[in-house]
């Protein structure tokens, strides 16, 4: 799953970042994108190679040295859970995220480990990893050693940034807040995960009595209801169908349960009986949008609620306080 990130203008004068090689910069850019919202994400070449540069000759050995780059200064963070080994981003807690959810373990310190040698070590050290021609090999200067470890920041402050909205309107619309699917991205992460390490040689999980029992998921997303679901059959009764574009987007707006769908349907039938309605070939009927947005559905119609007051004609006596004349006419009686 891939997310929308921000990046803020700190990350581009921070002497961390700055000491790593622009296309490294950009690959640590690029996993922001598809960790989950706890920093996490398998620590796998050939997925983050598939997902960061689908389009780009850049060997799996290259995307190791450049994570072993970042692990080097501090951004990355290596660790291991049920014989998988996962990586996380340093200073993730700066990335202040509304209502996240979490795909893969929790980073824990005890789980750390050392990152593995890289694939094909030794084989291409000369070889670039991209068209900008940035070398990352093992004799590259850039490559720094770990921070101190009294260091109690591994980003010195740095703000990742927030996650953001896109062209999203209105902050409760999961739309979401939805995960965005890349169409070149491998549909799976178990498909591009070696199920044994570099050296040929079994991984096993630390034994840990306390992570036998893995933590329960939290906060997964269940399947969104279908938001268009009864339209077709409101707009198929709706007189007027045009505008359809709109009318979708004011029914997805409404989002509309079992029982208003029910009373919607019930006061469209009363509209459609209107003077107004129907009068001059339906064109003073609004728009389906129009009515949505408008909940017109609770206008009352006094058309229906009102008795007219000229009612029973034929029981009043028109004669009352009239004389009857000869010739058949009526005139005001006198006192």
């Amino acid at each position: 799953m891939a997310r929308i990130r921000t990046i803020k203008p700190e990350f581009w004068s921070s002497e961390q970042v700055m000491e790593c090689q622009p296309l490294t910069r950009l690959l640590f850019i690029g996993i922001w994108n598809f960790c989950d919202d706890g920093g996490n994400h398998p620590d796998s070449e050939k997925t983050i190679k598939a997902r960061v540069f689908p389009g780009d000759e850049i060997s799996s050995s290259s995307i190791r040295r450049m994570l072993d780059e970042l692990s080097s200064n501090g951004l990355l963070s290596f660790y291991e859970h049920s014989g998988k080994r996962y990586l996380h981003v340093c200073g993730w807690e700066h990335q202040r995220i509304d209502k996240p959810t979490f795909k893969y373990p929790e980073f824990v310190q005890s789980l750390m480990v050392s990152s593995p040698p890289p694939v094909g070590a030794g084989t291409d050290d000369n070889q670039k990893p991209g068209p900008v021609g940035d070398s990352v090999g093992e004799s590259s200067p850039n490559i720094r050693t770990p921070l101190d470890e009294d260091s109690s920041n591994p980003l010195l402050g740095l703000d990742l940034g927030r996650e953001g909205k896109g062209n999203r309107k209105g902050e409760g619309e999961e739309q979401d807040q939805e995960h965005v699917h890349r169409r070149d991205a491998p549909p799976d992460d178990a498909t591009l995960e070696p199920q044994a390490g570099a050296n040929g040689q079994e991984q096993h999980a630390p034994a840990q009595p306390a992570l036998a029992d893995p933590k329960p998921k939290r906060n997964i997303k269940t399947a969104a209801t279908d938001l268009l679901d009864g339209f077709d059959q409101f707009y198929r009764l709706y007189p007027r169908r045009q505008k359809r574009l709109n009318a979708e987007s004011a029914w997805k707006k409404l989002k509309p349960d079992a029982a208003l769908r029910e009373t919607l349907l019930a006061a469209l039938a009363n509209h459609c009986l209107r003077p107004d309605w129907i009068k001059d070939g339906g064109q003073y009927i609004p728009l389906p949008a129009t009515w949505l947005n408008g909940r017109c559905w609770e206008d009352e119609i006094l058309a229906n609620t009102e008795q007219s007051h000229h009612v029973d004609l034929d029981k009043i006596d028109h004669t009352l306080g009239l004389e009857r004349q000869p010739d058949g006419t009526y005139r005001v009686a006198r006192p």
